[in-house]
């Protein structure tokens, strides 16, 4: 019961629990418009962290190499010669 009594008394008196801030909509916007920016940067570097750990584990999985070649010595190119051509 005591402690119980202590947690409750810490809590209503604690700074953190009693503070509260009032703000005009313009400097909620604002702040809002502030912290939009972070919040985009945040996500970005989200996106860059999961591309690097899938740059770091790409050696570790399969590759998959695939090549086509094709000659084509049936259809040889001849080349006639004018200058020696019978009249």
């Amino acid at each position: 019961m005591r402690i119980a009594l202590f947690i409750l008394i810490f809590i209503l008196f604690s700074p953190f629990s009693t503070y509260c801030e009032t703000l005009t909509i313009s400097e909620g916007l604002r702040l809002a418009l502030k912290e939009e920016n972070l919040i985009k940067i945040k996500e970005y570097e989200e996106k860059i962290a999961a591309q690097e750990s899938k740059i770091a584990r790409s050696p570790l999985l399969p590759k998959v190499e695939v090549s086509y070649g094709r000659s084509f010595l049936s259809h040889e190119p001849t080349a006639k010669n004018v200058l020696m051509a019978d009249p």
